[in-house]
């Protein structure tokens, strides 16, 4: 896995929470991947086959594992992407994910985690919003 400076992980969790300057200047600046991997777990088709063209697969199987495909959860572990394993379980809330990433100095990861399961909460309670357009 690529490896992120902290600041650009500090970066992505503004993007995650909404702000599209940082999420703009991310996809400029040669991150462009965190981005999709965002549009992914939102299940927009175009940034999965994205991450897969671009050759980060990882993150495409991070988004899987967070939605419950237990194969992406096995591809991650078989290629020892233990991060992201870790990660995609914070996402869905395990304190015993977090545990592993804070004894493995992951404190970026960690705060990551959590921004994603609050935007994993949102996403699937914007999919059972009867008041929100299925079309956006």
């Amino acid at each position: 896995m690529k490896q992120y400076p902290a600041k650009i992980l500090i970066a992505w969790g503004e993007a995650i929470k909404g702000n599209n300057k940082i999420e703009h200047w991310l996809m400029e600046n040669g991150y462009r991947e965190l981005i999709a991997f965002n549009f992914a777990l939102a299940n927009y088709n175009k940034a999965r086959k994205w991450l897969v063209e671009n050759n980060f697969p990882e993150w495409l199987a991070c988004a899987q594992f967070i939605d419950h495909d237990q194969k992406a959860g096995e591809w991650l572990k078989t290629h020892k992407f233990d991060v992201l394993i870790r990660l995609a379980q914070m996402a869905r809330r395990n304190k015993t994910a977090e545990l592993w990433l804070q004894h493995h100095g992951q404190r970026e990861f960690i705060v990551i985690g959590h921004l994603l399961a609050d935007y994993v909460d949102q996403l699937e309670f914007d999919q059972g919003d009867i008041h929100r357009s299925p079309f956006k």
